[in-house]
């Protein structure tokens, strides 16, 4: 179930206008009790704070910041430079990474037989709402060149 609302965090801004994922600032306070000589106790708090109704993506902004989303974009299009592209590539953004992964994430939750399934719209059982979200061309483009680190 949660990883169901994480994808659907990052596709229901681009489905609707926005941009995919969420920029969160979070606060790191750090929760330690030290019993000082005198005998006078300071108390730190530690750990990620997040609203008491956190949604999904904004834990996992947590550990995928913006910092990360530059550095998936980055490799991704240094490695398909390195390969060579076709012609009519177009380098991804953030938003693409971001969109990109998301789609990953809920095409890993609901399970259809063939990858092209999600973005067919003649049949009513496999009916998707991923083409409004990136093509499937865009989405196949991406797919051989996503790369989180620099092998060469």
């Amino acid at each position: 179930m949660g990883l169901g609302h994480l994808a659907a965090d990052f596709l229901y801004p681009a489905l609707h206008g926005g941009e995919a994922g969420l920029r969160r600032s979070t606060q790191l306070e750090l929760k330690v009790t030290v019993l000082e000589e005198t005998c006078s106790v300071t108390t730190v708090t530690v750990g990620a704070t997040v609203p008491e109704h956190a949604r999904p993506v904004q834990y996992f902004s947590l550990f995928w910041d913006d910092g990360w989303w530059d550095h998936l974009s980055a490799e991704t299009n240094r490695y398909a430079r390195s390969q060579n592209p076709p012609a009519d590539w177009t380098p991804v953004t953030v938003n693409d990474m971001k969109v990109f992964i998301g789609l990953c994430f809920g095409t890993g939750i609901i399970k259809l037989p063939c990858l092209s399934n999600y973005w067919r719209q003649k049949k009513r059982l496999f009916q998707t709402e991923l083409p409004s979200v990136m093509s499937r061309d865009r989405f196949l483009a991406i797919w051989p060149f996503a790369h989180v680190a620099d092998k060469y």
